[in-house]
């Protein structure tokens, strides 16, 4: 069990940035650590109350055998992996219950359900290094931030986007595109975002 509920973690990683798998994960080449005796067993979650969390990884960036919970904090997570990793992947339910939630990269991963209180944006238009991006609806900016890496698929959350309604995703000055929440394929790359949640939209 992860739990983190403040402070500043920024984390660049050759593999996975922060894993509750109990034991080796998939992305480990012929099981580094021999068999994986824990990963069949037990209660997995990762829980972020709050903080600001960056991360930039060559595996999944955040990855639960279990659940994922977010109910607050500033959530940064951009991959550049291969195709069986994605930026937020768990094997039971992601849960958005607060804060701004940001990830991408290679494959976005698993959208919001559950329990979740606030929707998501996705796209799969490709956004470069270095885009100030910002999220409005009717003018009003709901969210800005810069991404420092190539992102092919990204998907926002935040408390003020509604399920079924549209935004606007501006690089700078620059409309890229108009989105409907809780819409899109996710996963991008990586195959196991489909099978947690793609498409799916969360409760309100």
């Amino acid at each position: 069990m992860v739990q983190i509920s403040g402070g500043t973690i920024d984390i660049t990683a050759s593999d996975d940035g922060i894993n509750a798998a109990g034991g080796t994960d998939e992305s480990a080449a012929g099981g580094r650590f021999g068999n994986d005796s824990f990963a069949s067993s037990g209660y997995y979650s990762i829980d972020i109350t709050g903080g600001d969390v960056n991360l930039y990884t060559k595996g999944d960036g955040i990855d639960s055998n279990g659940d994922i919970t977010i109910s607050d904090g500033n959530i940064l997570v951009i991959i550049n992996s291969s195709a069986d990793n994605d930026a937020i992947d768990c094997d039971g339910t992601f849960t958005a219950a607060g804060g701004n939630i940001i990830y991408g990269g290679t494959g976005a991963g698993t959208s919001p359900q559950g329990g979740s209180t606030q929707s998501y944006l996705y796209t799969s238009d490709g956004i470069s290094a270095g885009s100030e991006l910002n999220v409005q609806q009717n003018g009003s900016t709901l969210l800005s931030f810069t991404l420092e890496h190539d992102a092919q698929y990204l998907a926002v959350s935040t408390p003020e986007i509604t399920n079924g309604e549209d935004y606007d995703l501006y690089n700078g000055s620059s409309l890229l595109t108009t989105l409907t929440a809780g819409t899109g394929e996710m996963g991008g790359m990586g195959g196991r975002g489909g099978q947690n949640g793609a498409g799916k939209r969360p409760d309100k």
